[in-house]
């Protein structure tokens, strides 16, 4: 990162000191509050590099929410164009990223199959990356989602680069559960569509924790 990079606790609004000038500034705030606001984005920006001058990076700003819905964190890329040492240390970082996050994570490609899925997904699925590669994420479905729920995702997924909201679908061994998920669409320099990013998470116990408090709540004596 330029300028030795950021210390544990500082906000990424100080990343804003490293731009070459008010107008990458600009830049770079205007894609911060983009992805404060639950939306992938991806700008372009000349950033101080020590006593060299400036370089130019390509930086990625990924939202990530919870359970809640609520956004709760933001994943922060920065990649040198013109250092292919630094893109493979942001690939292999992103590579662990993937497989050791929590959340289940499915990739496709703009014809809707997949090309990758993490460990995650796995657990909560019941199948193995082997089964589902190349497959339509409908393998997935259990029938109990509103159609409604699909055409506003692709709605707004062709408009906005991105839906939140929640689905019911089926494991490998036909149990339904409730999930809580988030699709990106990922585009290329040009603006066009390459892929599709879906991270979830499982809300079953979080459903069933409601209902107990509901039934207490009619049930108390």
């Amino acid at each position: 990162f330029p300028n030795g990079g950021l210390e544990l606790g500082q906000p990424l609004t100080a990343c804003e000191g490293w731009c070459a000038d008010p107008q990458a500034q600009a830049a770079f705030a205007a894609a911060l509050s983009t992805a404060q606001a639950g939306k992938t984005a991806r700008l372009e920006v000349a950033l101080q590099d020590g006593d060299q001058g400036s370089t130019p990076f390509e930086v990625n700003l990924v939202p990530i929410a919870g359970t809640d819905g609520q956004l709760r964190e933001i994943l922060l890329s920065m990649v040198s164009l013109g250092a292919r040492q630094a893109a493979e240390r942001s690939s292999s970082l992103f590579a662990r990223l993937f497989e050791l996050s929590n959340d289940g994570i499915i990739i496709t490609d703009t014809h809707n199959r997949i090309v990758a899925v993490n460990d995650a997904f796995s657990a909560m699925t019941g199948y193995a990356r082997e089964e589902v590669l190349g497959r339509n994420p409908r393998l997935l479905s259990s029938g109990q989602t509103p159609r409604e729920t699909y055409q506003e995702m692709w709605l707004s997924l062709e408009r906005e680069g991105f839906w939140r909201g929640e689905v019911i679908d089926r494991r490998k061994d036909g149990r339904t559960y409730p999930k809580a998920m988030t699709v990106s669409a990922i585009r290329d320099r040009q603006g066009s569509t390459v892929n599709y990013v879906a991270n979830f998470s499982d809300l079953s116990r979080d459903r069933e924790a409601e209902a107990k408090l509901l039934y207490l709540a009619r049930h108390d004596t």
